[in-house]
């Protein structure tokens, strides 16, 4: 039994509403939100509830006739929250989970991802989470859909794009709400496009910004969902070759950017600069990734700019301007070396400057080409995929 239903249970046995309860000290929805299950309330707040219930502490936390099990995890939680301490949310999580305390064990798993983001070890952790519902499930409320993005999120951030895919489509099956649509076809979307679906990503990003337009609002939130909607419609139609609906949406993406997100905005313009190096339009592309690999470098988001920079460097290559594209190419690569390692990106960088070099006449590209062979397949990199023509590197 969760404590909000013990809160429920007292409660109704003093024939009190959930307005007597809340008094003066909370509103009646906060008293409805506790009791559903949709928020853990603080440690100082079930004293107040136990006190206006006549009941003790122990009461609301544990049933009075189990083992005082639910306890230690709930107030280690409550500890964590207000140290901000990982390592002590992870104890509080690990007992839940011990104890299949299933509402503290989700509260837990959404700090730490909040605080720790989506590495391996919170993936594992709200995968078992995950386990511990389809055994004890919890009442599926405004915490049960939290979590559910995240472990989709999760999922995406590890490439298991169908796990994720199949997370976002059970949230748009399960709910009618609009915000939760909004969010899972947005993130449906995305998981479509990385698994190179294009056509089924465009369907789920218009149902989203059709979803979004509905509000019929337009704050800033609003603008930044609509853009993101639309910079994915652009990347979609890039890679489906139709190029002029490709800059058509990411320029729209770009105005919607605009005032509300400039890391978004700078995104928008590098693949507006990618579009048109695929357009041909070389100059316009030029001044397009120059702005924004001013504002990578002073925002100190090396890879980003190591990334401006490789485009740069093809048009170079393109325009045969061989000095410029060993300079953009070495900047690069200076990038990722001292600041901000992608192990990606340096193949790629280094597969450029296997290019110039032999482009230069300089043999030692054969040296470096076995190397960046070692380093590919230490990375699981395929250099058949890669961009650039290695063909002729082997030769």
């Amino acid at each position: 039994m969760s404590i909000g239903e013990r809160v429920r249970i007292f409660r109704k046995q003093r024939g009190m509403s959930q307005a007597d309860l809340a008094g003066d000290w909370f509103n009646r929805s906060y008293i409805s939100q506790i009791e559903s299950g949709s928020t853990i309330p603080p440690v100082e707040t079930l004293q107040l509830l136990a006190k206006k219930l006549q009941v003790s502490l122990e009461d609301l936390l544990d049933q009075p006739d189990a083992v005082k099990s639910e306890k230690e995890p709930y107030h280690k939680l409550q500890q964590a929250k207000r140290c901000k301490s990982i390592k002590i949310a992870i104890e509080a999580w690990q007992k839940a989970i011990d104890h299949s305390l299933s509402l503290v064990a989700v509260d837990a798993a959404l700090f730490i991802t909040q605080h720790e983001g989506y590495t391996e070890n919170v993936h594992i952790i709200l995968f078992t989470t995950y386990n511990l519902l389809t055994r004890s499930p919890i009442n599926e409320n405004a915490a049960w859909y939290e979590f559910m993005f995240q472990l989709g999120n999760s999922y995406f951030h590890q490439k298991q794009f169908n796990e994720a895919r199949q997370i976002y489509e059970s949230l748009i099956q399960t709910n009618s709400a609009l915000d939760i649509e909004q969010r899972a076809r947005i993130n449906l979307a995305s998981t479509f496009f990385r698994l190179t679906w294009y056509e089924l990503a465009i369907m789920n990003y218009e149902r989203a910004i059709d979803l979004i337009k509905d509000e019929l609002v337009n704050t800033d939130e609003i603008k930044l969902k609509i853009g993101m909607c639309q910079h994915g419609l652009g990347s979609c139609h890039h890679y489906l070759g139709n190029l002029s609906l490709a800059f058509e949406y990411t320029q729209k993406a770009q105005e919607q950017y605009n005032k509300v997100d400039r890391n978004r905005w700078h995104d928008a313009n590098h693949n507006l600069g990618i579009i048109l190096v695929a357009q041909k339009r070389y100059n316009y592309a030029k001044q397009k990734l120059l702005v924004s690999l001013q504002f990578y470098v002073e925002s100190k988001l090396y890879a980003k700019a190591a990334n401006v920079l490789d485009d740069l460097v093809k048009i170079a290559i393109l325009e045969n301007n061989l000095n410029l594209a060993f300079d953009y190419n070495s900047q690069g690569i200076s990038y990722l070396e001292k600041y901000d390692y992608d192990p990606v990106l340096m193949v790629r960088l280094l597969l450029q400057k296997c290019q110039i070099l032999k482009l230069q006449n300089n043999e030692s590209y054969r040296d470096l080409y076995t190397a960046v062979k070692a380093l590919a397949r230490a990375i699981q990199f395929d250099l058949k995929d890669n961009a650039l023509d290695t063909e002729h590197l082997s030769e």
